[in-house]
């Protein structure tokens, strides 16, 4: 095929060969599972685009869909990607209303995937879906439905351009690729950033060189894999990512922070539910190269108690204090006590995060010691992992007392017994000594009687 025949409506892309492979499929449903910067996303702007064009020049009229699997993807990177490759003339983007108007009259519909509901009532005669393994089966299946055609039409088509999120035993792999070779109707690709021949190699050489095996093999060849080494095993997308709701003024909120610079400054919002006693991060700020200033402005609009950070930043964070006005302390960095605190609220479920902190899980299912056998952390992945540990590491309102482990670490107060964490024994409130840097009573933070516990 000429290159001239690779271009349709003015689009300026020349493939590389897994890319044409995608584009010249005529299945009804095409997964492309790839590495970081293999081109995956190219490919499913210029697929979708091709798809409309090729409808409208056969005089067909008909309404698309595409998909990102939370806003800020669907904006900052599906959309951005999509509008590089677009046509002069082919439609026009209508923000306020989140789709494009085709000239022939179609609609291109716009959706955020966080909620399976906000593709009801709509209809497609193509869908991109990007990064779909961040999507839950329950949007794969609605997404389908929107796919049905009237009888004697063709069947609709469905583009799944996706880094493999997620374990080995995630729907997509345990439903689609694991199956491919029986769903006649599905067509699965695979490559990795090595198989892009217009970028540099540079960072691919050095990952697989020094790179944790398991994450090289997901994020950069694109497969899915048991992540080896992994600090918290214990973190599932299905018990521990919920939807978001409206946390309640009286429940009590802090935050853990982990400043960076050229790495990401992360800051997790935190709180409690004295009733069910579950823990929620409800939401994050996570950029890189961030003046305090704006630091200072996501705390203050969220009015956390106070502030956890990492006690290596003092400067910055004495800086920060002095900007927003707010109690900021410097965390506990007793970095294998803090990973079993966090540790002890995964495996008795009683962690739940927000599926808008969708950094805090990315990192959380990427987060491994350095190397095969090392008891200390790798860097990779770190930074929201290392503020949530922070946002339990202190007794500043009570907080130790919810995560203390008993036996672990060495702890200030001579009785180790008392661990509101094993709801199933009375504990004797009243002969627990408090640690010196508790700032509020216990009960007002948790709101819990002797009858709780």
């Amino acid at each position: 095929m000429s290159e001239e025949e690779r271009t349709t409506h003015s689009i300026e892309f020349t493939p590389h060969f897994h890319q044409q492979q995608v584009l010249d499929s005529q299945a009804e449903q095409i997964l492309v599972v790839a590495g970081h910067r293999a081109g995956k996303s190219c490919v499913g702007a210029v697929w979708f685009i091709q798809q409309i064009a090729a409808d409208i020049k056969a005089g067909v009229k008909a309404d698309y869909m595409v998909l990102g699997p939370t806003y800020r993807i669907l904006t900052q990177s599906t959309l951005k990607t999509l509008f590089t490759y677009w046509p002069k003339g082919l439609g026009s983007y209508k923000k306020q209303e989140s789709l494009i108007q085709l000239a022939n009259g179609g609609v291109v519909w716009i959706r955020s995937a966080d909620k399976p509901d906000a593709v009801e009532g709509l209809t497609a005669r193509a869908v991109w879906m990007d990064e779909a393994a961040l999507c839950n089966e329950t949007t794969y299946d609605k997404v389908c439905q929107r796919l049905v055609q009237r009888k004697n039409q063709p069947h609709g088509r469905l583009l799944m351009t996706t880094t493999p999120y997620g374990s080995p035993s995630c729907w997509m792999n345990v439903r689609l690729i694991e199956l491919r070779k029986t769903l006649s109707w599905l067509f699965y690709i695979n490559f990795s950033m090595a198989d892009n021949p217009f970028i540099e190699r540079t960072v691919y050489d050095r990952a697989k060189a020094t790179m944790n095996e398991s994450l090289f093999q997901r994020d950069f060849e694109g497969r899915f894999v048991k992540i080896e080494g992994l600090i918290y095993p214990e973190f599932s997308r299905d018990d521990h990512v919920v939807d978001p709701f409206e946390v309640p003024n009286h429940w009590p909120k802090w935050c853990g922070l982990d400043y960076g610079w050229t790495d990401p400054t992360s800051v997790l919002g935190i709180t409690f539910d004295p009733e069910t006693k579950l823990f929620y991060v409800y939401t994050q700020f996570y950029k890189t190269r961030t003046a305090v200033e704006k630091i200072g402005e996501f705390l203050k609009k969220h009015l956390f108690s106070y502030t956890l950070y990492d006690p290596s930043a003092v400067a910055v964070m004495n800086e920060l204090r002095t900007v927003c006005k707010l109690r900021i302390e410097p965390a506990d960095n007793s970095v294998d006590v803090g990973i079993q605190r966090v540790t002890k609220l995964l495996k008795e479920n009683r962690l739940r995060v927000f599926d808008t902190c969708e950094d805090l899980v990315r990192e959380l299912e990427g987060y491994c010691y350095d190397k095969k056998g090392s008891a200390k952390p790798g860097h990779d992945n770190s930074h929201s992992p290392d503020a949530l540990r922070y946002g339990f590491s202190k007794n500043l309102a009570g907080i130790y007392d919810l995560v203390r482990v008993g036996g672990i670490g060495k702890s200030r107060s001579k009785s180790t017994s008392f661990d509101p964490l094993d709801l199933h024994k009375k504990q004797d409130l009243h002969r627990k000594e408090r640690e010196t840097n508790e700032y509020m009573a216990y009960n007002s933070f948790t709101n819990l009687t002797l009858e709780d516990v």
